[in-house]
């Protein structure tokens, strides 16, 4: 049986996962969620004390009390999936990785935020190294949305890449699979930094950008229906700035759940295993992230 891992910190953000992958989101339904929280102990003892560590009993029996919890939370007659626990002790990232490759899990879904009581800063590169070495799609769930709610719209931002390909296909197959809007954006680099300067600069500022985002907007609409077969999103733009703030703002704007890109591939300069204007999304989003590879 597949198999979705969920690595749970008892934050609102693990909540959050938990509740969209019993409803089938982003990874589909039929899966078997594993929930599963690492015991680590340097933290504990860092923060509290070695006295306050809890053993594997405890946090499997509070696995299970907040799986109920968020069970009685979704909407009437929300099919419940099978669902496991697992608690392990040792540093959250490796452990949660040995634990995807042991049940050979297709997808993660992990919290941007908060671990035990502790700042972003240390879930923070646990979910970037997690994205990093996971082979598969990783869901990064932000404190967004509607609670518990799967969102209504999803934004997907593409560079014409083939892994941003990819990504266009399954954010057309959760639109359709949720009924969700769906807006499909590309964002080029600040026409002023100076590979597109001397462009600017041969013709009226304004006349030179109207001319680059019309070819842009041509090109991703061919890309679209390469891809696609068709014309699917319901809304298209192209949009100038820099590039990870700019696909979040946009993303805002459009009133979008659920940001979808590629691991790699959104920047000229990509770091060795996730493009580092994808890092810069997970980073700084406020609304979910799904990392397809």
């Amino acid at each position: 049986m597949t198999e979705i891992l969920i690595p749970y910190d008892f934050s609102k953000y693990a909540r959050r996962a938990l509740a969209l992958a019993i409803q089938g989101y982003p990874f589909g339904k039929g899966k078997v969620l594993k929930v599963h929280h690492v015991i680590d102990e340097h933290l504990y003892e860092n923060i509290l004390s070695k006295k306050a560590i809890p053993d594997e009993e405890i946090i499997v029996q509070a696995l299970k009390d907040e799986i109920e919890t968020v069970k009685a939370s979704l909407p009437e007659g929300t099919e419940i999936p099978e669902i496991v626990v697992r608690a392990d002790r040792g540093r959250p990232a490796k452990e949660i990785l040995e634990a995807a490759a042991d049940s050979n899990a297709v997808g993660i879904m992990i919290g941007g935020q908060g671990h035990g009581g502790v700042k972003e800063r240390v879930l923070g590169r646990t979910a970037l190294r997690v994205i990093r070495e996971f082979e598969g799609d990783v869901y990064v769930v932000r404190d967004s949305f509607d609670g518990f709610v799967v969102p209504r719209r999803l934004c997907c931002a593409v560079d014409m890449s083939e892994i941003s390909a990819k990504a266009l296909k399954e954010a057309a197959r959760l639109a359709d699979e949720n009924k969700m809007g769906f807006s499909l954006i590309k964002v080029t680099a600040n026409p002023y930094i100076p590979y597109l300067q001397r462009v600017a600069s041969d013709l009226h500022d304004e006349e030179a950008i109207r001319e680059l985002r019309d070819e842009d907007m041509a090109r991703l609409k061919k890309f679209e229906k390469d891809t696609l077969g068709q014309e699917r999103a319901d809304t298209h733009n192209v949009v100038f700035g820099w590039v990870a703030d700019t696909i979040i703002s946009q993303a805002q704007a459009l009133n979008a759940g659920t940001i979808v890109m590629g691991a790699r591939g959104l920047s000229a300069i990509s770091r060795a295993l996730l493009g580092s204007v994808t890092e810069g999304v997970i980073a700084r989003a406020h609304i979910d992230v799904l990392v397809v590879r």
